[in-house]
């Protein structure tokens, strides 16, 4: 794989701001995830049901060092990365896929990410919670 001008500055400065590198995939990655994750909290049907003791929205991302790892989950509790905020003294929870099921799985396909991430959100974990 050849990389671009563009994305050879992209990757360079991602290297010299985190520290780590990250493949042009995990980049792709990333950029479906937070798209489809931002049209998932703006759904009515979500912003409805989002239980009022958590802080709106939850906090969502793909888990670093999880090529191994095939799974998508929505938690409350601080062991799976949720937080306490402290000016809202609510918990924001949080929304996640591990890079194995992103790579092996969803394979850049944007519908099928919307359905399991959309499935973690409204139908289960979260929305139900409250």
């Amino acid at each position: 794989m050849r990389l671009s001008l563009p994305h050879c500055v992209l990757v360079v400065a991602v290297v010299l701001t985190h520290g780590s590198f990250i493949w042009a995939d995990d980049v792709a990655d990333k950029k479906l995830f937070d798209k489809v994750m931002d049209r998932l909290v703006k759904n009515e049907l979500f912003v409805k049901e989002y239980p009022g003791k958590y802080v709106f929205p939850p906090r969502s991302f793909i888990k670093p060092n999880s090529a191994k790892e095939f799974n998508a989950y929505a938690s409350a509790h601080k062991a799976h990365g949720a937080e306490h905020d402290e000016k809202a003294g609510k918990i924001r929870p949080v929304v996640l896929i591990t890079q194995g099921f992103m790579e092996k799985v969803i394979a850049g396909d944007e519908q099928s990410l919307a359905v399991i991430m959309g499935h973690e959100l409204v139908l289960c974990h979260i929305s139900n919670e409250g």
